[in-house]
């Protein structure tokens, strides 16, 4: 059950976001992400967040109660953070970010952060990748020729085996700090089985 973000910040291409939208159960919009969910004719579910950066406010106020959650700006949480947890309280098991993308340094590294807890999301889709928790038993199709980075994610020491990567990682032991930056894919699809801890795979993508 897929659950999609939209979020403050610089969205992507619309174009990026048509294949998370389309098999979502639900959508909410954090804060300003609904000002990105609205330009792509997309009506969240619901609404969450401080609104304090929100440009359509008056459209907030006109949304059904049941719709919307207001919070105070001081709060412990961020916008973000109040919008996944809303999804995971629908049930879903897949999360999708989408925005984030410029702005401030402090609220892109927020987000990245938030692959190293243990329930993180999926999927974040910026203006300029695509970043992708790797999990287990973990795939992707249509990737010849794309160039990808991984990078440890979580507390664990990383151990993996890949296929259809000019640089396989098979054997290597990754802990924080540890990168593999620009790798190839060689074939269509990408594999990578984790013997232990968690990777985040960053593909580029046009902005």
């Amino acid at each position: 059950m897929r659950g999609v973000l939209f979020t403050g910040g610089d969205a992507p291409h619309k174009n990026h976001v048509a294949k998370w939208v389309r098999d979502a159960s639900i959508i909410v919009a954090a804060d300003s992400g609904y000002d990105a969910a609205i330009s792509f004719g997309i009506s969240p579910d619901l609404v969450v967040g401080d609104m304090d950066s929100i440009g359509n406010r008056g459209d907030i106020e006109r949304l059904p109660a049941s719709k919307v959650r207001i919070f105070p700006t001081d709060k412990d949480f961020t916008d973000t953070e109040l919008g996944i947890d809303a999804l995971l309280n629908a049930g879903v098991d897949e999360v999708v970010i989408v925005g984030g993308g410029g702005g401030r340094l402090d609220h892109l590294l927020g987000i990245l952060a938030l692959f190293d807890r243990p329930v993180h999301p999926s999927v974040w889709v910026s203006p300029g990748a695509e970043i992708y928790a790797v999990d287990k038993v973990w795939q992707i199709d249509g990737m010849l020729g794309s160039t990808v980075s991984f990078f440890p994610a979580g507390l664990e020491v990383c151990t993996m085996e890949s296929r259809g990567l000019k640089w396989n990682l098979n054997g290597l032991t990754w802990r924080k700090g540890s990168a593999g930056i620009s790798n190839i894919a060689t074939e269509d699809r990408i594999e990578v089985t984790m013997r232990s801890g968690r990777l985040i795979m960053v593909h580029p993508i046009e902005a």
